[in-house]
C-alpha cells in the first residue's frame, strides 16, 4: 500500500499543470485553458508579488493583479495557428481561485479561462490546426482537440496529447461545421 502511495506521488510531481482543450469550426478556434499550481513555494511568491502594500492579505485590487499574472502565465506559452497563419487570441473569460485562503501561503492556485481566435476566411477541410504549449515551468501540457463536424453542429472529438516545451503539434482538420 505504500509502495502504491508514493508511486501515486513521483507520478504527479508539484508544480504547474496546464489543460488546453480546443474546439474548431469554420469560423474560429474557441477553447478553455486551464492552469493550477500545487501547494508551493512558487505559489507564495506569485500571491507576494500581488500584495502591494505588503500586509499579508490579498485585498480585491490586488486579486485583480494576481488574476492578471495567472492569465499572462496561463496564455504566454500558448500559440495556434491554421496551415502556417498565426491566431491572435482573445481572452473572453476567466475563473481565479485562491481555494478559499486570501494570505499571502503556499496554497495552490488556479486559473481557468475561455480563449477565442477568429478567423478572416473560413478554415476548411484539410488545414491544419497548429499548436505549440509551454507550462509556466515546461512541464508538458495536455492538448484536446475536437471539431465543429458537419451541418449539425455536433462536436467530434479529434486527438488528444501531452506536449512537452517547444514540441509543435498538427492536427488535419476535416468537414467543419459553423461556430
Amino acid at each position: 500500500m505504500i509502495g502504491l502511495l508514493a508511486a501515486v506521488v513521483l507520478a504527479h510531481p508539484a508544480g504547474f499543470h496546464e489543460r488546453v482543450a480546443l474546439s474548431v469550426s469554420r469560423q474560429a478556434v474557441d477553447g478553455l485553458v486551464v492552469l493550477d499550481l500545487d501547494r508551493s513555494e512558487t505559489a507564495r511568491l506569485i500571491r507576494a508579488g500581488a500584495d502591494f502594500d505588503r500586509d499579508g492579505v490579498i485585498s480585491a485590487v490586488e486579486r485583480g493583479a494576481l488574476q492578471k499574472k495567472l492569465v499572462s502565465l496561463a496564455v504566454g506559452g500558448l500559440k495556434l495557428g491554421i496551415s502556417g497563419f498565426a491566431l491572435s487570441l482573445k481572452v473572453s473569460d476567466v475563473k481565479m481561485s485562491m481555494r478559499g485562503d486570501d494570505r499571502v501561503s503556499d496554497l495552490g492556485l488556479s486559473v481557468a479561462l475561455m480563449i477565442e481566435a477568429g478567423v478572416s476566411s473560413p478554415i476548411g477541410e484539410g488545414m491544419k490546426l497548429e499548436i505549440e504549449a509551454k507550462s509556466p515551468d515546461e512541464s508538458h501540457v495536455v492538448v484536446e482537440v475536437s471539431a465543429v463536424a458537419g451541418r449539425d453542429g455536433g462536436v467530434v472529438a479529434l486527438e488528444r496529447r501531452e506536449l512537452v516545451a517547444g514540441e509543435k503539434w498538427s492536427v488535419r482538420l476535416g468537414v467543419l461545421g459553423p461556430r
